[in-house]
């Protein structure tokens, strides 16, 4: 079986403009009426995240803006703030996958993949790859060695 190299797509990914959306919703108890959604848009070099959880009548949404002119933060809670922040990276930062992600198009290289299927996403063809890290590393104990004395 064989399909597009994942370093070619990986390279159009660059330079692509796209806009992924999730939706989120919980079942179970004390999670009635709980959803969410996060929208992710790609226009490079900006970038916008936007973050929506709702319960019963209450909405909070955030996005964060990447642009040319800056970083923004905007919350909605009825209304809706802009700030402007200095030095602060992308709330995906904590997001696994798109830490992954990033992973991957930065540092293609860092990668093995084999292709294993295609399948059709919310109506997208898409190409499903086994990926593998091409090397391991050890981190040592002394590197969570504390440079001072805690105080209690």
């Amino acid at each position: 079986m064989s399909g597009p190299k994942l370093t070619d797509l990986l390279s159009a990914s660059k330079t692509a403009q796209y806009k992924i959306t999730y939706k989120i919703t919980t079942a179970g108890a004390g999670a009635e009426g709980f959803s969410g959604e996060q929208t992710w848009y790609f226009k490079p070099p900006q970038s916008r995240f936007d973050f929506s959880v709702s319960q019963g009548s209450q909405k909070l949404t955030f996005s964060f803006f990447n642009r040319s002119d800056g970083n923004f933060y905007c919350f909605n809670a009825g209304q809706v703030q802009c700030l402007r922040v200095q030095g602060t990276s992308s709330p995906l930062d904590q997001n696994a996958a798109a830490l992954a992600q990033r992973s991957l198009i930065d540092n293609p290289g860092s990668y093995g993949a084999t292709f294993t299927s295609t399948k059709t996403i919310a109506g997208q063809a898409g190409q499903c790859y086994d990926v593998k890290a091409n090397a391991t590393a050890t981190v040592p104990d002394a590197d969570f060695e504390l440079p001072a004395k805690a105080a209690n």
